[in-house]
This record gives structure tokens, C-alpha cells and sequence, in this order.
């Protein structure tokens, strides 16, 4: 993950959203890196890495339905997506964060 020149790095587009095996580091609402709870590495190539969150899951809901992406929240499954491709759920979500601005650095962001 090498940090690149002239991106913006604002800690306020970035967020990351935790699973109980996975940190979901998002750009906004990009996913830009992927971490492996249990090995503290980053995923270099995860399927959700490029893809948007597009919301989040209640499957406990009487309609299920990503909503706000902006409004992800613990319980909620993450769902991401890109193009006409079929949805990536994660399992549920268990809290959030921001990054620190050293792992900000690190993104590869797309230009």
C-alpha cells in the first residue's frame, strides 16, 4: 500500500467499518483497503477492494434493503457493489472509526 502524492488524504472522507473478522477502510464510501482482523495484514486483493458501499443490510428487518450508506451501523451487514455486478454482504458490522492519518497515507486511491 504506497501512498501517492497530490490525493486527498481529508480524514473526513475516510472511515472504516469493522466486521468481527474485517476492517472495511472506505474513501468516500469506496472501499480502498481491506485488513484482516486476525493476521493485522491488509488483504491485497479482496473483492471488495474498488467497490462502493452502497448501504447496509438490517436482515432483521421486515423489508431487507441496503440503506443510507451514510448511516451504516453496528448490526448491519455491509453491502458493496460495483457496476450491474451482484452484491458483496459482508457479516454484520460491529462498530467504526476513523483511520489514523498514517494509514490514510498508505491508500492506493484511484484517480
Amino acid at each position: 500500500m504506497d501512498g501517492h502524492e497530490g490525493h486527498d488524504h481529508e480524514r473526513r472522507k475516510h472511515r472504516v467499518c469493522i466486521t468481527g473478522n474485517t476492517e472495511y477502510h472506505l474513501h468516500d464510501n469506496v472501499c480502498v483497503a481491506v485488513k484482516d482482523l486476525a493476521t493485522g495484514q491488509f488483504v491485497e486483493e479482496h473483492a471488495a477492494i474498488g467497490k462502493e458501499l452502497v448501504g447496509g443490510i438490517n436482515m432483521a428487518a421486515e423489508v431487507v434493503a441496503p440503506h443510507d450508506p451514510h448511516a451504516v451501523e453496528p448490526g448491519d451487514c455491509l453491502c458493496f457493489q460495483s457496476g450491474k455486478r451482484s452484491p458483496l454482504l459482508t457479516s454484520r458490522m460491529v462498530g467504526s472509526r476513523r483511520p489514523s492519518k498514517d494509514t490514510v497515507l498508505k491508500y492506493r486511491i484511484p484517480e
